[in-house]
């Protein structure tokens, strides 16, 4: 099995990109692909490593294709030959078996601010083996020292999220956990122009959403079924008073909507 395939999955999973990896889990015959052969196909096209080339790499590239389209993966066998139960074609002779498994989605949560309950959110995220980006308009708070696990970290002005960030399509959350409704007003209105289509959670008291949420509507003109879809005050109640509560608050939603979701 090539380093380069693990390397590539590794790097696949931590950039949150979708993909299916195809792995021959015994053949007979003189197949092409042997046994332990792993191909990894991504959602742009590109791919890592063979399943022994051929008509039969070829077939299960198609199949590979299929399982992002429908989002679910198969086990087959598959037949290097013409004519005969599974035939793809070929003249030698051997069979396969293979497996087809999506990537999963490790969760991808950007905050949107750095402070002290983005701190302790982190550290959290951190033990779950969650990935972690952070964007702070102030560069003390977007520091490596702060979050040492961090995936990335971004520092521009709050208006200039989308181009600091590029590529909203990676994250599954979005939590605006800024330093005042400002900042989470601009956030906000970054992420809808993002066309970002995963859960997104704002940290508030209730004056502050109502505040937020008016603005968003009346003065930004947002869209209202993403003002609606913002969870706001954002997690599970517990009477969370400290940032290490708060934290532990959010957190829990995280988990709750990741556990919703299901493994992809």
């Amino acid at each position: 099995m090539s380093l380069d395939v693990q390397r590539a999955i590794l790097a696949a999973l931590e950039e949150g990109r979708p993909g299916v990896v195809a792995t021959v889990l015994r053949h007979r015959g003189s197949s092409p692909g042997k046994t332990h052969h792993k191909m990894l196909v991504l959602a742009d096209g590109t791919t890592v490593g063979t399943v022994g080339g051929g008509v039969l790499e070829a077939e299960i590239l198609k199949r590979c294709e299929n399982a992002l389209r429908v989002g679910e993966g198969e086990s087959l066998k598959l037949t290097v030959g013409e004519g005969g139960e599974n035939s793809i074609g070929g003249v030698c002779g051997g069979s396969v078996e293979v497996a087809i498994e999506l990537l999963p989605r490790v969760p991808r949560i950007l905050l949107c601010g750095g402070g002290h309950c983005a701190f302790e959110i982190a550290k959290i995220l951190d033990q779950l083996n969650y990935l972690t980006e952070v964007h702070d308009s102030r560069s003390e708070f977007a520091t490596a020292d702060r979050f040492p696990n961090a995936v990335a970290l971004h520092t521009s002005a709050v208006g200039d999220l989308r181009e600091s960030v590029a590529g909203f399509d990676r994250f599954t959350h979005v939590v605006l956990i800024s330093h005042n409704h400002f900042s989470d007003r601009i956030y906000g209105r970054a992420v809808i122009q993002s066309e970002f289509t995963g859960h997104v959670g704002m940290i508030a008291s209730k004056k502050k959403e109502t505040t937020v949420r008016r603005l968003w509507r009346e003065d930004d003109g947002l869209d209202a079924e993403f003002v609606a879809r913002v969870v706001s005050p954002l997690g599970i109640p517990i009477g969370a008073r400290t940032p290490a509560e708060i934290a532990l608050s959010i957190v829990g939603w995280v988990v709750k909507t990741v556990r919703e979701s299901g493994p992809r």
